[in-house]
């Protein structure tokens, strides 16, 4: 019973500790004498106030206190256990006594143990609840470094003792410091080294509790940072548990995985471990025997496979399974045995990864380089046998994954030890076992014995014949199965057709039989082809004995039927190619049969006995329509040759050009399409010309038969007097020629003409122009492309005379005409060079006809002159056109032309004469003006429609540039220069702007009188020029899709200039003389896709990135530009809306502003390097836009103006234009004025939505969907002052230093803080909060100097936390914000303390006192929490105190207490945990102790399971001493307890909220063996309504606890963290 006078006389007694001062150490000792006598003084009586008492005396083992102190301590401690048999006593004093031993003295070390012996062992099993604690305790004791001998000796005796009275808990304890306390792995590994027996005989079972425990323990130990340990550890497994033991001790699954963690040792290549490794695996250091190989292997293979199965996460894991195998692989006795059995997993592995981009390579260069070991090398045929082996073990199941390595093998490791004698075998048992497989298994291995064959093909034979035999019975079946997959059936006729030369002649020969069969397949194309395939392989093989016997089987031509098959198939789309190929190889085995089926096809005519010319068709035409009854089905069947021909022409170029130039050399096919460009049926007409366009790659493939026949000796001329002579030459064949080229150009147009332009001559026609300069005159302009190779040749034709009888002259005269209209088709395509190259012979051959009379060929060749001049543009080659026009020969055509005689020929002339005269004469401006209005418009359209439309800019430059009197300057014609250096053109120098007069029109207006610009109706044309502009550039290479209309983004990539030279001439130019005018067009353009239309797709978007990359192309200051849009934007007037507060304005200056920071964003950076007067002056005109933009009625335009600002100071520099002080006093008072209105927009009421164009800051919610569901234009106000406003801010006042700038960030930075901390929340308060702290980051110590009082009085104000509404975001933006103004204004943080803890000072009303410490505490524990990790450090004797102070004054503080010790625990490192531990543990753990016991409040309760929770789940070794106190721990036998449960001791919450049910603590669970697992918070809500709720919780923290003391966890931070914050903004704490 209690004794009513110790109960007097002791709380006296406790009372004066308080005013006993810890650091006077005398003080303390007279009142420890004072509790020593009181407790002699009633030696049995029940203490009273035990745990105050515990509390005070666990203070006074203070490691900061002498040790004389902790020897009377102690001897009160003895005072108290003595014949005291209560439990529940002993665990509250062992509080105190467990954790000093650590710290104790050697002397006192050995006053604790003994204290151990005589109050705790002496308990017998009852005290085998604390043994988890105690053997924590007390390890130290039996560390080597620390200890000595006889504290050694002693502390093992104690151990042993425990080890009698309860064997299974004393080493369940031991087990368990292994696996959760590092800092007594060393001792707890000694202490099992020396205890637990060597041999099952010995009862080695009694020492291993569970042995999911045991393994977890291990493993730890093995994985420890510390190489003492894991040697330890190693010479424990050594000596205790070597890899051999039974499997009652150790089952397979448990010794693999402690192998596995064992073998990952070998990476740290420590000689000692290696040898410590080495002797565990194999018992020896050496090789190891075969019979211990024998034994080890099922573990050793399992856990090798186990390391090749992780999922790596950097490189270095990637690579370790490979670093692992090394070191094994270099033993000699080990390597064979393990290639044969890791190998497969390694290979598997190494294709898993392959395609990896972050590993892959590094992972195969590893493997290789492993393979090239010595041994892998020497023991080379093993790794195939191991392939072979897997591949034997899956060939009755799913063999694909053992098939894949073997292709990966073969393919990524071509090492010489890779002979024939390796892959044979593998080959051999494929080939064998093929019939085995299963259908998916079965193309992979089909493609893997295709892949070995071919890397065997130099072998000379090979001794697989019954293999192949195998095969071909397989192959035999495969054909006939109707189900066989196609790609199957491929794969094996290939591997039949390479397997034929190593097969004996006397083997069964269905097997070709079946390429027939296959052939004759009418249903299956594919199957067909194959067939085609293998019979035309074969005929390369054994040549004719095979076709001889195969037609005399068949009775027919096999190549023939061959090629009638094929050609059919040529309407196949998905076969053509395979078709095609077939054909080419037909060639090679019989030509004429190619060309004997191309003649019959393309006539028209489906008789095989006809043979016809090749050019003379036209009776082979009349024949076939003599032939035919039904035109429409000749025309039909000619149709589809046709079009089998065009596949045939396209395919075979694709697939060999070379192939197709041999097979076509003398043009036996072209002839006959060329003619039919002429046929009479529209149908074929088109589809020749579909062909046409088709055989533009191989064109001279086309072109080149023709030309041979216009240059064969026969065609060859001497030269007399200027003109060839010739007697005679075939001129039929001539003439076809011609024909067959006009036929080429009238169908193929421009597209014939630009291809012929570029086409080189091939070697052959080159060869042929050797051979006719040796015969006759050479060229005089040698011809290099086949355009130019054209005119030579019509050149020469026209000026050939004959002398030879009359019927040949006037044959000779009709080439002539037939070359005339020849040229003059060439010609018409305007080229001028092409021009020139003809223009004197030409000139030449009219003087003579009209010398001649001859009215005829004066026709002809007025026509071509005509071509040549209003054609060929002659007048762009200034100097030459001007060579041209005073040259003899032009002035004696000009002149003679009109003595003509004949009125129809002169006629001709006049009519050249009158249109040539405006070439040389000035043209009339007024009257063409109103044709060239309609000229533009029209070749806008063309250039639109054309797919080349160089050509048609050509021609609209020059209209345009001659309409606004561009390039006129000088009578010279600079175009010359430009059109050949296009470099050279610059824009017309303008008179700049000063920066000062262009600010300083910001401030005035003024009237400017209205000019009339003789170009007005020329201007109104350049919107519809640059639309067209932008229809004809096909990409603009920005990445910037979806940026222009969705929203621009400050993330927004430079934009890329356009290649289009067409462009850039025509637009260049009238950019330098207009820029104003087309820049209007350009913002008209930009606001009809923008702000006039509702229907915002992706084309426009396409649209408006091209325009901006024709912008910033033009050869054009971004000053100049930037003037452009000023002039533009002043038009809109915007000051009448602003003074009218009209909101009725059309919003184009909303456009305006998208459209300048598209731009400027878009800008190449080169071009915006501008010099310091260009960057005044764009400065100047900058300010001057966004002084107009600013009296926009519509406040989001206020927004654009920032972020242009913004964009601008980034991209531009500005410190030039600042130089000047009263500019930047003019800069720097508009941006603040307009920070204001956007900071008075952010702080509106009103949460206006916003329209297009969106400013670039609402691109932050659009890449964060989570940030805001609705956007409004306040929200946006507040992102823009975050992102971009505060940059300006430090760049325009940069000058007048960092203060300045604080004063300017102030005035928005305080109402933003006003509306943070107003009594009414800020709608956007996250966003809010992130402003005010960048603006804090900004601002820096000056603007934390004036906001600290403010955010400091909020901070401890009542409604700090209650204004987040709950929301972490606000709570992490509002910890910044905190941190930021702790970390610039209280460089010593004591300060900030004390200061927030004066505000907890006593007031009349101790209940006010009370909420205030509740607030202060919370705000300090959140202070901490927002800092880093030991950022308060310093702090903590301050708030160690007052924590202590605060848990002796109120249980309604507890809460809070409990949150503050929690972050601690987070925001501490473990030697700072450590360094406070002594003097808060006493309090905390007594106000837990009796929280718990008590169970009565609610709140406490809860806060009392938070901190065991959280001090559990974090691994605190300290905690580890106290934990059996709370919980259940220790490895027990419950069942027996219950049955005694006198003077027993049951863990507090287990006690007081009930124990766990149905779980049994011993039994083994596998699926925790060896892992690390994450370990989350149990109690993880914020407060509970019922003591059944509370209780759950308790029951599940309790169950939770018992699981995972054996398992090897860590904490999740992440939601340990996500909890705390929620317990922050929760009214409970």
């Amino acid at each position: 019973m209690e004794n009513p006078n110790l109960k007097k006389e002791l709380t006296k007694v406790l009372s004066e500790f308080e005013k006993a001062r810890e650091w006077e150490w005398d003080d303390l000792r007279k009142w420890l004498k004072k509790v020593k006598k009181l407790l002699e003084k009633y030696p049995n009586a029940q203490i009273p106030d035990k745990y105050t008492l515990a509390k005070r005396l666990s203070q006074c083992l203070n490691p900061g206190l002498p040790p004389g102190l902790h020897y009377i301590t102690i001897t009160i401690y003895q005072t108290l256990l003595n014949g005291r048999d209560d439990m529940d006593d002993l665990a509250i004093y062992s509080g105190g006594i467990l954790p000093y031993f650590q710290y104790a003295s050697l002397e006192n070390k050995e006053n604790v143990l003994n204290l151990i012996s005589y109050y705790f062992v002496e308990k017998g099993s009852k005290i085998s609840f604390a043994l988890p604690g105690i053997v924590t305790a007390i390890l130290p004791g039996l560390d080597e470094e620390e200890s000595n001998p006889e504290i050694e000796q002693r502390t093992m005796e104690i151990f042993d003792r425990f080890a009698v009275l309860d064997k299974i808990g004393l080493f369940g304890a031991m087990w368990q410091a292994l696996l959760r306390s590092p800092r007594v792995r060393r001792p707890a590994l000694l202490y099992l080294s020396r205890r637990v027996p060597r041999t099952e005989d010995l009862g080695l079972e009694d020492y291993l509790p569970q042995k999911n425990l045991l393994v977890n323990s291990l493993i730890a130990a093995i994985n420890d940072e510390h190489t003492v340990v894991q040697r330890a550890a190693l010479e424990l497994l050594l000596s205790h548990f070597p890899i051999n033991i039974s499997e009652e001790i150790l089952n397979t699954h448990e010794k693999t995985v402690l192998l596995e963690a064992v073998l990952k040792l070998l990476r740290q290549q420590d000689m000692f471990i290696n040898k410590l490794i080495w002797l565990w695996c194999f018992q020896t250091d050496e090789s190891p025997k075969e019979d211990i190989l024998e034994e080890i292997k099922e573990y050793l293979v399992e856990a090798l496979k186990s390391i090749f199965g992780i999922h790596p996460t950097t490189k270095e894991e990637s690579l370790l399974p490979m670093k692992i195998l090394e070191p094994l692989l270099g033993h000699h006795a080990l390597a064979p045995y393990l290639l044969r059995e890791i190998t497969v997993t390694m290979l598997t592995y190494v294709e898993n990864y392959k395609d990896d981009k972050d590993y892959g390579g590094e992972i195969l260069e590893e493997c290789l380089r492993l393979l090239r070991n010595d041994q892998c090398v020497e023991n080379g045929l093993l790794i195939w046998d191991a392939l072979n082996y897997s591949l034997d073990e899956h060939l009755h199941g799913d063999a694909l994954k053992a098939i894949e390595v073997i292709k990966f093998c073969l393919k990524s490791f071509p090492i010489e030890v890779y002979e024939v004698t390796h892959i044979r075998p593998l080959l051999e048992n494929l080939l064998t076992n093929m019939h085995n497989l299963s259908q998916q298994s079965l193309s992979s291995a089909l493609d893997l014995a295709n892949a070995m064959v071919q890397r065997l093909h130099n072998c000379g034979s090979l001794d697989i014949q019954d293999s192949i035999y195998c095969f071909h019975r397989f192959f035999v079946q495969l054909c006939k199965e109707s189900g066989s997959s196609i790609e199957d059936l491929r794969l094996a006729s290939s591997l039949t057709i390479y397997l034929s030369r190593y097969s004996p002649k006397t083997h069964d020969l269905e097997w070709k039989q079946c390429f027939l069969d296959c052939m004759d397949n009418k249903a299956n194309i594919d199957v067909a082809l194959i067939g085609i395939d293998c019979i035309l392989k074969l005929i390369k093989v054994e040549e004719n004995s095979y076709i001889q016997g195969i037609e005399s089987e068949r009775n027919e031509n096999l190549c023939e039927s061959v090629m009638k098959r094929l050609w059919k198939l040529l309407d196949k789309p998905d076969y053509k190619s395979k078709a095609v190929e077939l054909i080419l190889m037909l060639y090679q085995a019989d030509r004429s049969i190619f060309y004997n089926t191309i003649s019959r096809k393309l006539l028209g005519n489906s008789r095989d006995d006809e043979s016809f010319s090749t050019l003379d068709t036209s009776r082979c035409f009349k024949e076939a329509e003599d032939w035919s009854n039904s035109q429409e089905k000749v025309v039909k069947k000619l149709v589809k040759n046709i079009n089998r021909f065009t596949v045939f022409w396209n395919t075979a170029s694709s697939v060999s050009s070379g192939a197709l130039v041999e097979l076509l050399y003398n043009g036996d096919g072209i002839f006959y399409m060329l003619d039919h460009l002429d046929h009479h049926s529209p149908e074929i007409r088109d589809n020749v010309r579909k062909w046409l366009i088709d055989s533009l790659s191989q064109f001279s493939c086309v072109l080149d038969p023709i030309f041979v026949i216009l240059m064969q000796p026969d065609s060859l001329r001497r030269k007399q007097n200027g003109f060839y002579v010739i007697d005679k030459y075939d001129d039929a064949r001539i003439l076809d020629a011609f024909k067959k080229l006009r036929r080429l150009i009238r169908n193929g147009g421009e597209i014939i003409f630009t291809k012929t332009e570029s086409l080189l001559l091939t070697p052959r026609i080159e060869e042929l122009l050797i051979q006719g300069e040796k015969a006759a005159e050479p060229y005089e302009d040698e011809p290099k492309t086949y355009l130019e190779l054209m005119v030579e040749v019509a050149l020469r034709f026209i000026m050939t005379d004959t002398f030879s009888d009359e019927d040949f002259v006037i044959r000779n005269q009709t080439v002539q005409a037939a070359a005339c209209e020849f040229l003059d088709l060439i010609l018409s395509q305007k080229n001028t060079d092409l021009a020139y190259r003809a223009v004197y012979r030409i000139l030449a051959c009219i003087n003579k006809s009209i010398d001649k009379d001859d009215c005829v060929m004066q026709l002809l060749l007025l026509n071509v002159i005509q071509v040549i001049f209003f054609s060929c543009k002659l007048e762009t080659n200034y100097k030459e056109c001007i060579d041209l026009l005073r040259s003899k020969q032009f002035g004696e055509v000009y002149l003679k032309a009109l003595h003509t005689n004949d009125s129809y020929v002169r006629s001709h002339w006049i009519s050249f004469i009158t249109n040539s005269l405006p070439i040389f004469t000035r043209i009339d401006n007024e009257k063409m003006m109103e044709y060239i209005e309609v000229l533009i418009e029209n070749f806008c359209k063309e250039i639109q429609k054309a797919e080349d439309s160089a050509a048609l800019f050509d021609g609209l430059q020059a209209i345009l540039h001659h309409s606004l009197d561009i390039n006129k300057q000088s009578r010279a014609d600079p175009n010359i220069l430009i059109h050949n250096y296009p470099e050279l053109q610059r824009p017309i120098p303008q008179a700049k702007t000063s920066f000062l007069d262009g600010v300083k029109k910001i401030f005035r207006s003024s009237e400017e009188q209205v000019q009339v610009n003789p170009y007005f109706n020329i201007f109104k044309n350049f919107e519809m020029v640059l639309n067209t502009c932008i229809k004809c550039i096909s990409e603009t290479n920005n990445n910037q899709t979806g940026y222009i209309l969705g929203c621009p983004s400050s993330e927004m990539s430079e934009g890329s200039t356009i290649g289009n030279n067409h462009i850039l001439d025509l637009l260049n130019p009238v950019m330098a003389k207009f820029p104003a005018e087309l820049m209007i067009a350009a913002m008209d353009i930009w606001m009809k896709r923008t702000i006039m239309t509702d229907d915002l797709v992706q084309e426009m978007d396409s649209d408006l990135l091209k325009l901006m990359s024709i912008i910033i192309s033009l050869d054009t200051s971004p000053a100049i530009v930037m003037r452009a849009l000023n002039q533009f934007t002043s038009d809109l007037n915007l000051a009448q809306y602003k003074r009218k507060n009209d909101v009725s304005s059309t919003y184009k200056e909303a456009a305006v502003a998208h459209f300048a920071y598209c731009l400027y964003g878009f800008y190449p950076k080169n071009k915006l390097d501008m010099d310091s007067d260009d960057k005044r002056e764009f400065w100047g005109e900058a300010v001057k836009l966004t002084k107009e933009l600013d009296q926009s009625p519509f406040p989001v335009v206020h927004i654009w103006i920032i972020e242009l600002f913004a964009l601008l100071v980034r991209r531009v520099k500005i410190e030039d234009a600042l130089a000047d002080k009263n500019i930047r006093k003019l800069i720097q008072e508009y941006f603040q004025k307009l920070m204001n209105t956007v900071t008075s927009m952010a702080l509106s009421v009103e949460g206006k939505e916003i329209k297009h164009p969106f400013p670039p800051s609402i691109y932050f919610f659009i890449k964060n969907p989570d940030k805001r569901t609705t956007v409004s234009l306040k929200l946006v106000a507040l992102q823009v002052l975050k992102s971009a406003a505060y940059n300006v801010v430090k760049q325009i006042w940069q000058k007048e230093g960092p203060d300045k700038v604080t004063a300017v960030i102030q005035s928005p930075a305080s109402q933003f803080f006003q509306a943070l901390t107003g009594r009414q929340a800020h709608e956007h308060a996250e966003t809010v909060a992130e402003l005010v702290s960048s603006l804090l980051v900004s601002g820096g110590l000056q603007l934390a100097r004036v906001l600290r009082k403010d955010i400091i009085d909020f901070f401890t104000s009542p409604e700090f936390f209650d204004s987040m509404n709950g929301r972490e975001l606000c709570l992490r933006n509002w910890s910044q914000i905190i941190n930021n103004v702790c970390n610039f204004c209280y460089p010593d943080k004591n300060v900030l303390i004390n200061e927030l803890l004066g505000k907890t000072q006593n007031t009349v009303f101790s209940n006010i006192t009370n909420v205030q410490k509740i607030r202060i505490l919370k705000c300090i524990s959140y202070l901490i929490y927002s800092g880093e990790i030991d950022d308060y450090q310093a702090c903590m004797q301050l708030i160690v105190e007052k924590l202590i102070e605060f848990i002796r004054v109120d249980e309604s503080l507890i809460p809070g207490v409990f949150l503050g010790i929690r972050v601690l625990m987070l925001k501490l490192s473990p030697p700072a945990i450590s360094e406070i531990w002594p003097r808060l543990w006493p309090h905390v753990l007594s106000e837990l102790m009796q929280i718990v016991e008590k169970n009565e409040n609610l709140t406490n309760c809860m806060a009392a399971l938070k901190f065991l929770d959280l001090i559990s789940t974090i691994n605190n070794e300290e905690f580890h001493m106290y934990q059996w106190i709370f919980f259940l721990d220790a490895f027990t036998d419950v069942d027996d307890r219950e049955e005694n449960k006198t003077n027993e001791f049951d863990p507090l919450v287990p006690r007081c909220f009930g124990k766990p049910e149905n779980f049994d603590r011993f039994e083994d669970k596998f699926e925790s063996l060896g892992r690390v697992e994450k370990r989350k918070l149990v109690v993880d809500v914020q407060e509970v309504k019922s003591q059944n709720e509370l209780k759950s919780k308790a029951i599940r923290l309790s169950e939770e606890i018992l699981r995972l003391s054996e398992v090897r966890c860590e904490p999740d931070m992440e939601n340990i963290r996500s909890l705390l914050e929620r317990d922050f903004l929760s009214p409970t704490f």
